[in-house]
C-alpha cells in the first residue's frame, strides 16, 4: 500500500511541470491578445501540443503500468509467502516466473528491499489497453483544459470584467484549475484515481487466475485525517473474490483490496459478509467504467488531439 502511494505521488509531483507546458502556450495567447474575444480566436487557433500529449500521456502510462505490476507481482509473492512458511507448493503454473535464481532477471527489488516486482507479469493486451487509457486521458485532459479556459474568458466578457484585469490574474486561474505546483487538486484526482483503479483491476485479473488460492479478500482502508466515513466503516470487511465494494470506491480513494490465501482463511477461521450493494459506490475497477467516462467526455477531445492518438495507438 505504501508503495502504491509513492507511485500515485510521484506522478504528481512530476505532474506541474508537464501541465506547464500547456499552461504557458495558453497563457501566452492570453498575453499576446488585445482583448477576450481575439484571445478565445487565439486559443481555438492553437495547433494540437503534441509535446504535452506525449508527455502526460507517458506519465499516466508509466504510473498504470507500474501500479498493474505491482498487483501482480504481490499477488504471486503472496502465494510464494504462504506456501514457504507451510512448505506447501505455490500454484505450479507460476513456478517458472516467480522462483528466485541466478538467472532470475526480470524481478526488480525496490530500494526498501522488501518489495519485488516484475513487469513481465502484465500481459501484452494489458499492456495494450494501459496505453490506449493513457493516451485517451492525455487528450481529454488537454481538450477540458483548454475549454476551461475558453469558458472563463467567455465569461469575463459577459460580467465585463476589464481584459487587463483579467490578464493580471490568469496565474491564479490556472491555479484554481489544480494543475500547478501551488494547488494539485485535480491532478490529485486523476493521478490518484487512475493508479489506484488499475492496481484494483490488476489484482482481480490475477486472483481470478489463481481462484483457489485466494477465495476472499478484505476491505482497506488508510486511516487517517482525510479517510471518509464510508470508506472507515468498510475498513476490515471480508467479502468473496468478485464481490463487495472493490475499491477505489470513489474519486481519490486511497482503499485497496487486500487479499486472503486460502490457508489464512482456513487458519483464521474468515467468513465472508454478504454484499447488497450499495448507490453510493462507484466501480471504478472494471473497463466498463472507464468507457463510461471517455463516452461522457470524448467530445473535449479536439480534432488534432484525436489524430495523435489515433497515430500513436
Amino acid at each position: 500500500m505504501d508503495r502504491l502511494d509513492v507511485v500515485a505521488e510521484n506522478a504528481i509531483a512530476e505532474a506541474p511541470a508537464v501541465y506547464e507546458i500547456r499552461v504557458s502556450q495558453l497563457k501566452a495567447a492570453i498575453r499576446d491578445s488585445a482583448g477576450a474575444e481575439e484571445a478565445l480566436r487565439a486559443i481555438d487557433s492553437l495547433r494540437v501540443n503534441t509535446r504535452f500529449l506525449r508527455r502526460i500521456s507517458n506519465l499516466l502510462l508509466d504510473s498504470m503500468q507500474t501500479a498493474d505490476a505491482l498487483a501482480r507481482s504481490h499477488i504471486i509473492q503472496m502465494d510464494v509467502g504462504e506456501s514457504v512458511r507451510l512448505k506447501k507448493f505455490p500454484a505450479k503454473r507460476f513456478i517458472k516466473t516467480w522462483l528466485p535464481g541466478i538467472g532470475q532477471k526480470d524481478w526488480f527489488i525496490c530500494d526498501d528491499g522488501i518489495v519485488k516486482v516484475s513487469f513481465n507479469l502484465i500481459p501484452e493486451e494489458v499492456v495494450k489497453y494501459i496505453r490506449y487509457k493513457a493516451l485517451t486521458i492525455a487528450g481529454v485532459e488537454d481538450g477540458e483544459l483548454l475549454q476551461a479556459v475558453k469558458d472563463r474568458l467567455a465569461k469575463s466578457v459577459r460580467d465585463g470584467l476589464d481584459f487587463k484585469q483579467f490578464k493580471q490574474e490568469i496565474d491564479r486561474m490556472f491555479d484554481e484549475f489544480g494543475v500547478t505546483r501551488i494547488d494539485t487538486r485535480h491532478l490529485q484526482t486523476v493521478f490518484r484515481t487512475n493508479v489506484f483503479s488499475s492496481y484494483s483491476i490488476a489484482q482481480l485479473d490475477q486472483v481470478k487466475s489463481m481462484a483457489d488460492r485466494f477465495p476472499l479478500w478484505k476491505y482497506s482502508a488508510i486511516l487517517d485525517n482525510r479517510t471518509r466515513p464510508l470508506h472507515r466503516e468498510l475498513n476490515g470487511n471480508v467479502y468473496r473474490v468478485g464481490e463487495g465494494p472493490i475499491p477505489p470506491i470513489d474519486y481519490n480513494c486511497r482503499c485497496t483490496a487486500q487479499y486472503l490465501h486460502a490457508f489464512e482463511v482456513e487458519r483464521e477461521g474468515l467468513k465472508p459478509l454478504d454484499w447488497k450493494g450499495n448507490p453510493q459506490i462507484v466501480r471504478f475497477n472494471v473497463r466498463s467504467s472507464f468507457e463510461s467516462w471517455v463516452k461522457d467526455r470524448q467530445s473535449s477531445i479536439t480534432p488534432g488531439a484525436q489524430g495523435w492518438i489515433n497515430d500513436n495507438l
